[in-house]
């Protein structure tokens, strides 16, 4: 917090009670925003009396009591100076000698975050700890040198980003609450990271995919394999998939699920510090609702008539993909991707960039395929995605759309329309007969 005091003035002012008092006057300016301090100093002054131009009722200084005001001013302003000081020094001895792992943890407890949000963040704090020294000496040099030592030690530039976007915040929240004077971060620029392609299981490997699907089925898997079917044909998160409870499918309490239906993505199993979570609240709070095509709905039949047969017809609070005889246990997310992880390696699955498919790729295939094969347009798949806007989905999927661009530029052939010849000939009549003239 910087200060700025002017030498000030004094001036005559008369109080409510008639009397004349000498005033003092300061303007004061911290972190550059100005304001004006007055102070009565308690010594008598003579009456206003107006100056020689007769108007003014400011006067010159002088007079009855003048010297002992100013040195009340003098006083005044050595006394604010000295105020500022302590509160400067006082913070010494709080939050800013806090090291960089304590400032974030700070930050992030004055925050509504998400707790398996903020178990991504604390595996970013492990990076931000190797700053060393206390939040109110960090210099955007030692910020720059962090990061020139984190990409020689072959962290990801995702990380480091990611890492630097919370130590910045960490460091704005401190300036704002005015306990340190400046954000070391901003001048520095983080490196960029690469965008990693979407890896969507491509025509051949979604052949071999169906295959290994049947033999889960009679392996009994199923809770895995019908978890596999609904993101590929929903593009759910394996959290939503893992929270979808039979009360969110429509009429799969009152056993008359159709297709045209919906199923409703109100809850997500979130992995957090110690274990995982049911939450009301899914990623970007976009509660979404998915229509029930003929292939889902042959899922969910088959998967609630095992349910009912082992729990009976009061089946709302289980949940769809948990084994049916536990129907209250929901999947683990975590358990879902390393089974699926096993599953992968076993049937040798690669993605259309022949690299290993995540099982958050599946959401990736519903996407490509819903854009690039059945041409549904990017509004209605970042509907079905949950997207915040479309043009998230545009941003990470446009590189799919190669065909569409040509067909597109192929639709614009012809913007500039061919030359009559009748035209042609009249224009050329008439500009004879302009020359003749």
């Amino acid at each position: 917090m910087s200060i700025s005091i002017s030498d000030g003035i004094i001036r005559k002012k008369q109080k409510r009670n008639g009397s004349w008092e000498w005033q003092a006057c300061l303007d004061v300016t911290i972190d550059g925003k100005r304001t004006q301090k007055r102070m009565l100093t308690g010594i008598a002054c003579d009456p206003q009396k107006p100056s020689e131009r007769g108007a003014g009722k400011r006067i010159t200084p002088t007079g009855k009591g003048a010297r002992q005001a100013q040195a009340v001013l003098r006083e005044w302003r050595e006394q604010l100076l000295a105020e500022h000081n302590q509160t400067a020094e006082a913070t010494q001895t709080g939050i800013v000698t806090y090291d960089l792992g304590t400032l974030v943890d700070e930050y992030w407890a004055t925050r509504d975050i998400k707790k398996s949000t903020l178990k991504g963040y604390h595996n970013l704090r492990k990076h931000i700890v190797k700053i060393k020294g206390r939040a109110c000496d960090i210099r955007p040099a030692d910020i720059q040198k962090w990061i020139t030592d984190e990409q020689k030690a072959g962290v990801g530039p995702a990380t480091i980003k990611k890492s630097y976007v919370q130590l910045k915040s960490a460091f704005e929240w401190a300036v704002s609450i005015e306990i340190l004077e400046r954000n070391p971060c901003t001048p520095v620029k983080p490196p960029k990271p690469v965008t990693r392609d979407p890896n969507p299981v491509d025509a051949i490997n979604l052949r071999k995919l169906a295959a290994a699907l049947a033999n889960l089925d009679a392996a009994d898997e199923a809770h895995l394999a019908d978890a596999i079917r609904i993101a590929l044909f929903t593009g759910m998160r394996e959290g939503e998939i893992c929270g979808l409870r039979w009360c969110d499918v429509d009429g799969a309490t009152e056993n008359n699920m159709t297709a045209g239906g919906e199923l409703h993505a109100n809850y997500t199993v979130e992995i957090i510090e110690g274990g995982t979570e049911l939450t009301e609240r899914p990623k970007n709070s976009q509660r979404r609702d998915v229509p029930i095509n003929v292939d889902l709905l042959a899922v969910l039949e088959r998967r609630r008539s095992e349910v009912v047969k082992l729990k009976g017809t009061d089946i709302g609070d289980y949940f769809v993909v948990a084994k049916p005889e536990s129907p209250l246990a929901y999947y683990n997310p975590g358990t879902l991707q390393k089974d699926w992880r096993a599953f992968r390696n076993v049937a040798g699955l690669k993605g259309s960039t022949y690299k290993r498919v995540y099982f958050h790729d599946l959401r990736h295939t519903f996407a490509t395929t819903a854009i690039v094969k059945n041409d549904i347009d990017v509004v209605t798949v970042a509907g079905l995605l949950g997207h915040s806007s479309p043009r998230v989905t545009l941003d990470f999927y446009a590189r799919w759309l190669p065909n569409a661009n040509r067909e597109a530029m192929i639709k614009m052939e012809g913007i500039l329309p061919e030359i009559d010849q009748e035209i042609t000939e009249q224009d050329n009549n008439e500009q004879d007969e302009n020359d003749s003239q």
